[in-house]
């Protein structure tokens, strides 16, 4: 399922249970694994990206994509949260759609991935994933627009709230109500 949301000059795409085909090259991964109760959780694969164009001085782009795996390696009860790093200048290897020769496939910074797997470690919601490995591998910059880490932590931690929402009551409005709530104001308000 894809959503579009627009609001004021701010733009977000979400994929849910989907990812976009963007990839690239894994050179490190920044990893940290919490105690979560191995009971419940939603014991099912899920997956979500969102992407957000700020319009403004200066304009923000970023986009940010996770897949979690229950089980797995992290069946003792941990959730393992992982940030994929590239290689500095990694070549974008596959598009999104729609395709842009101005997109290119990056990770975000080693400052920003350690801020970002630290912020969703405290997100309760990301906990109630329940014993897995939820993996960033999904990033995207815009060649013209500014890269901010903060939009990369705040897209971390939106994708983390989004992941164990109940599938069949997603709406526009649930996911407008999770960015303007969790979002920094300058971020979508």
């Amino acid at each position: 399922m894809q959503l579009t949301l627009t609001h004021n000059n701010h733009e977000a795409r979400l994929w849910i249970d989907e990812l976009p085909d963007l990839r690239y090259p894994v050179a490190d991964v920044v990893r940290q694994s919490i105690k979560v109760s191995p009971e419940g959780g939603i014991g099912e694969p899920r997956s979500a990206a969102i992407e957000v164009l700020i319009r403004g001085v200066p304009t923000r782009y970023g986009l940010m994509g996770a897949r979690f795996t229950p089980g797995g390696p992290a069946e003792a009860g941990n959730l393992v949260v992982e940030v994929a790093m590239s290689p500095k200048d990694a070549a974008l290897s596959e598009r999104a759609a729609p395709p842009d020769d101005r997109l290119r496939a990056a990770s975000p910074s080693v400052r920003a991935a350690v801020a970002a797997v630290a912020r969703v470690v405290a997100i309760k919601d990301a906990q109630s994933l329940g014993p897995g490995v939820l993996r960033f591998d999904r990033s995207a910059r815009h060649v013209a627009f500014e890269r901010n880490a903060n939009v990369d932590i705040w897209l971390a931690g939106a994708v983390a709230r989004l992941l164990p929402l109940d599938r069949d009551v997603v709406s526009e409005e649930i996911v407008q109500a999770l960015l303007w709530t969790h979002g920094p104001p300058y971020l979508w308000r």
